[in-house]
């Protein structure tokens, strides 16, 4: 039995105007131990199918039809107090934009015995102090630096930081949310590899969102095809492609980059004179060295002609 299993959701987002297509129909699974990598251009729902499968989707944000089951349980009717058994237990997730996740004004160790402490209230601070000491560790970052604050750490520190808060409660299921956004492609790498030798020791099942925009896309793909057992492709909302690891397929080809129709060379010639030099005339607003409209500065500067200064 799958792990995590999508059937068919849609999530919209009501405005003034009505509702807003965020993700249409979306439909996959994880098995146990399987990576799942969710690829598409920025803007095409992957951030919202990873919100809504935890169901903390801003205001607005509804799941209107389909099923998220987790562990043989359709969590879509789960009120805010049954999801919070799940969250971070069950499924755990890395926010994208490490610069910014982390709150700049709380030591980074800190932070990781919060969210140990929230979710296990009955495991005391120093157990979960140490602890924090050893997520850290486990990440690749020296147990001394629990004490710093986010900006005593580089942007990779900041990420892998955020990946040892998501594994502080143990969880079945760890999304990743862009863990690649603003590092540079070294650090990307670097964080992956960590993931999935991540996966590997703890069993963890994965689901990457990596998505940059229309160029950097192919790039982060390239990243996530090695750290996934499966790729997803999406489009306006919802999963075109779907392909093994083992299918060999040619990456930088994308029917949204594609016309329909062939591209023709077109030539516009302006009606407009071109103009070289300054332009004639004065700007607006100004005749005779006074301004024309009424100006909150005018009784001033009466006052200083009056008293005889000069302007």
């Amino acid at each position: 039995m799958p792990v995590l299993q999508l059937e068919s959701v849609t999530t919209n987002y009501r405005i003034l105007r009505g509702w807003v297509k965020a993700a249409e129909n979306v439909s996959f699974e994880v098995e146990k131990g399987q990576a799942l990598g969710l690829v598409g251009e920025s803007g095409c729902g992957k951030t919202t199918i990873a919100l809504s499968i935890l169901k903390i989707l801003p205001p607005g944000g509804r799941i209107r039809s389909g099923k998220i089951i987790f562990d043989g349980t359709d969590i879509v009717p789960f009120d805010d107090a049954k999801m919070r058994k799940i969250r971070w237990k069950g499924i755990s997730i890395v926010f994208q934009g490490a610069m910014n996740a982390l709150n700049p004004v709380f030591k980074v160790g800190d932070q990781i015995v919060e969210a140990i402490r929230l979710h296990e209230p009955s495991v005391s601070k120093s157990e979960a102090h140490s602890r924090a000491e050893s997520l850290l560790e486990m990440v690749g970052v020296d147990a001394s630096r629990v004490n710093n604050y986010p900006h005593e750490f580089s942007g990779g520190m900041r990420q892998r930081a955020l990946i040892a808060m998501a594994l502080a409660s143990n969880p079945k299921l760890l999304i990743a949310d862009e863990p690649g956004t603003a590092l540079d492609v070294i650090v990307q790498a670097q964080v992956l590899q960590l993931m999935r030798a991540l996966k590997e020791k703890l069993g963890l099942e994965g689901r990457h969102n990596v998505c940059r925009s229309n160029r950097g896309v192919w790039r982060d793909r390239d990243n996530i095809q090695g750290a996934s057992s499966s790729i997803h492709s999406g489009s306006d909302g919802s999963i075109s492609q779907h392909k093994g690891r083992t299918q060999k397929a040619h990456l930088h080809t994308r029917p949204a980059t594609r016309s329909s129709t062939p591209a023709k060379r077109v030539q516009v010639q302006s009606t407009m004179p071109i103009r070289h030099g300054p332009l004639q005339g004065r700007g607006p607003g100004v005749e005779e060295g006074r301004p024309r409209s009424l100006c909150l500065l005018l009784p001033l500067l009466v006052l200083m002609e009056a008293l005889g200064f000069e302007r």
